[in-house]
């Protein structure tokens, strides 16, 4: 099995050994493997050259790998000599993928633009409007389109040029009947002519213009018709630039049928039960797969399409011609000083930077199956002399990166103008008609670090893990935002965003999910601690600390250690208590570096504060609640000693208050007992004995009232004097420390 070798180096996808097959690593044995194929040549042409190889012949497939995130990597080898171009053929709709995930590598060359046509998206733009030449015109309806042009007409009878004035049909009698004869009324030197367009054997227009166009409509008849007949088949130009016969690849993405598996178990009473798996390949594409190294791949690497194919045109708006007016009188007011430019003055920054591109080549010239190391993980490493474990030493890793770099230059040169970034080509680039190139910009080494992305929302509960890079731009281009297509150990790792990256600026990116590493927030706790009292304007004011712990768990299932950068919210009112434990701040959170061992569990703390101040009002509150804050720790001797003289105070009002409710209510049921006896004495004769017992038992409680009134009156006095002590005491509080 022939492996893909890449290697992260820097941040640039690099080959790591100059003699690596292009493929993926096979894991278990292969049993009657077929021999490498035998290298194909492309011949050399310039590269302004007709586009006639073919990749099916020149480039054959040798490695298919399948994804069962719905995508396929194929990888093609082969030699070419001096300057060569060969064609990719894919289907229009599989465009966008080769264009943001296609990589290539010439042993000793030169990787020159990349060339499409971008004839099936043009449509969308407004064109000048072809020759309504209807499959079934007749030559006089050819010659009306021709009206007023100056054509040469061939005919029997003798040749004719003029401009054409008008053509209509007519009938005339053949025998016993009529007939439909096309005449054309053409204006010569000589005058008006009439002509049978029976007699005609040709005609062309002597406009050059116009021949151009009537030719170009029909080209374009004709390609629509061969677009139709290809099924859909365009090619994608590779240009390599060198001199002699050297080996060259190509290794892409495209969207492929998910692999899928069925197994079979068996169970003897006597004997072991067997498992027997079976994978379900499709290949649903236009080429056959001819002695390929097939390798399917299980996981969840993100991946998405993005048309990248189709010509953006941006909508800007329309302004219309100023108009300057006849300037009118104008009065100018006195000043007042010099003002600033800046304030006279303002601009608003526009930088445009760089597009994130200029991956290093991959690949190497071996002709041979290589063998595959035993070490495992993100060390693996993969020889060509048949022995396992081969080492790859630091020394040929930088060999190889230097390598590659030389092999696919930035055609780009930075510069700053004024607001705006500029790239500009340093080399000639020619485009035909109907294609477009793609050019890199960037090919540079970055730095970063392999990582693992956890997003919390603060929620307990389990998290998902994802693989992710964290790439600073050390170099002085702007990287423009747009999708990394990530190749990580050795195979395609998924798909990444990135937006604009400034010079010294870092960003992490995403592209898989982690199924070997298991995370939760496992308890978020808070707490709530009084720190200090002190009294104020008839209140306690109470310092308070808010406490939150935090506790993840994460286990790590690989036998390599994981660096994970865990980010959670940034929730502005709450503070780390130890500082040291923040990795970065970023707008979209705060973020954690936790170091996760092989094979190991890390519990792992987050510790917050958030300080709460807290206005209780003594007025409102009774002696019990009162008493609460009393007995806190944090009340000095002096303050408790006020607030107990408040509570007995406040015992002391509520005590007189209690007593002045209880004469109250003795009040109103004497008088409610007046009420009813008043009504019995209404009906009653005055000489009756009852009546008189009723007249001396109104005058006991007569007596019984002026008491209770008097006793209520002394009541409410003492309690509004002891209110205002309370008030009085509680107001004397600001004095308490």
């Amino acid at each position: 099995m022939k492996p893909i070798l890449f290697a992260f180096l820097g941040g640039a996808l690099l080959v790591s050994s100059a003699n690596a097959q292009f493929g993926l690593a096979q894991t278990t044995p292969r049993l009657g493997a077929p021999a490498t194929e035998p290298v194909r040549t492309v011949t050399s042409a310039p590269l302004t050259a007709n586009f006639a190889a073919t990749a099916n012949s020149s480039l054959p497939l040798q490695d298919v790998v399948l994804y069962s995130s719905g995508v396929g990597y194929f990888g093609r080898a082969g030699q070419v000599d001096g300057n060569a171009t060969v064609d990719l053929l894919v289907r229009a709709p599989q465009i966008s993928d080769i264009l943001k995930s296609l990589v290539l590598f010439d042993t000793k060359g030169k990787v020159d633009p990349v060339t499409y046509s971008i004839q099936d998206y043009v449509a969308a733009r407004p064109t000048t409007t072809d020759l309504n030449i209807d499959p079934n015109s007749s030559p006089g309806a050819i010659l009306r389109l021709l009206q007023g042009a100056q054509v040469r007409i061939e005919r029997q009878s003798g040749n004719i040029e003029g401009r054409v004035v008008s053509v209509s049909t007519q009938q005339i009698k053949d025998g016993e009947t009529l007939r439909s004869v096309e005449s054309a009324t053409i204006l010569t030197a000589t005058g008006l002519t009439t002509i049978r367009l029976d007699d005609v054997t040709s005609f062309t227009p002597l406009d050059r213009g116009l021949a151009e166009k009537f030719a170009a409509t029909l080209e374009k008849r004709a390609n629509n018709l061969t677009r139709g007949l290809d099924n859909g088949v365009r090619p994608i130009t590779l240009h390599f630039r060198g001199n002699g016969r050297r080996d060259v690849r190509a290794g892409y993405l495209l969207e492929s049928p998910v692999w899928k598996t069925s197994y079979r178990l068996v169970l003897a009473p006597k004997a072991k039960p067997y498992l027997q798996g079976w994978a379900v390949v499709e290949n649903p594409g236009d080429e056959d797969w001819t002695n390929v190294n097939l390798s399917l791949v299980s996981g969840r690497p993100i991946s998405f399409i993005q048309d990248t194919a189709t010509p953006i045109y941006v909508v800007r708006p329309i302004v219309p011609p100023q108009v300057i007016g006849s300037p009118s009188p104008q009065t100018f007011g006195p000043g007042y000083g010099n003002q600033s430019e800046a304030n006279r003055v303002s601009q608003t920054e526009n930088r445009i930077g760089g597009m994130a591109g200029g991956f290093g080549g991959m690949g190497g010239p071996s002709l041979t199956a290589p063998t595959l190391s035993s070490r495992g993980g993100r060390g693996n490493v993969f020889s060509n002399s048949g022995a396992l474990n081969a080492p790859f030493d630091d020394a040929a890793e930088a060999a190889v990166r230097n390598e590659v770099q030389n092999q696919v230059d930035s055609q780009a040169t930075g510069a700053q103008q004024g607001n705006l970034f500029v790239y500009a080509i340093d080399t000639k680039v020619s485009i035909p008609r109907g294609q477009a190139a793609l050019v890199p910009i960037v090919s540079e080494d970055v730095d970063g670090e392999a990582i693992d992305i956890i997003q919390s929302q603060n929620q307990v509960g389990a998290l998902t893990a994802q693989n992710g890079f964290r790439l600073r731009n050390r170099g002085d281009l702007n990287l423009q935002g747009g999708p990394i297509a990530v190749y990580s150990d050795g195979i395609y790792g998924g798909d990444a965003l990135i937006t604009n990256v400034s010079p010294g600026e870092a960003r992490l990116i995403t592209y898989a999910v982690d199924l070997d590493l298991v995370s939760r927030l496992e308890s978020s706790d808070e707490d709530m601690e009084v720190i200090a009292i002190r009294p104020t304007q008839g209140a306690l004011q109470l310092t308070k600390k808010a406490t939150r712990v935090q506790k993840y768990i994460l286990r790590n299932k690989t036998a390599t250690e994981k660096v994970v950068v865990l980010q959670q919210p940034n929730e502005s009112e709450w503070q780390l208590v130890d500082d040291k434990q923040l990795f970065e701040k970023s707008n979209d959170g705060l973020r954690f570096r936790v170091v996760v061992p092989a094979n190991k569990t890390v519990n792992y703390a987050i510790n917050w504060q958030k300080p709460v101040v807290e206005v209780v009002a003594l007025r409102e509150l009774n002696p019990d609640q009162i008493g609460y804050y009393a007995q806190l720790t944090k009340v000095t001797p002096e303050l408790k000693a006020k607030l107990l003289n408040i509570i007995s105070l406040k015992k002391k009002a509520n005590d007189i208050a209690s007593q002045r409710v209880t004469q109250e209510k003795a009040l109103k049921d004497i008088s409610d007992g007046q009420s009813r006896i008043r009504q019995n004495m209404a009906v009653l004769d005055r000489t009756s004995q009852l009546y008189k017992s009723y007249e001396t038992k109104l005058q006991e409680q007569e007596t019984q009232i002026n008491k209770l009134e008097a006793e209520i009156v002394r009541l409410q006095t003492a309690e509004a004097a002891a209110r205002q002590a309370v008030e009085d005491a509680i107001a004397a509080l600001g004095a308490a420390q």
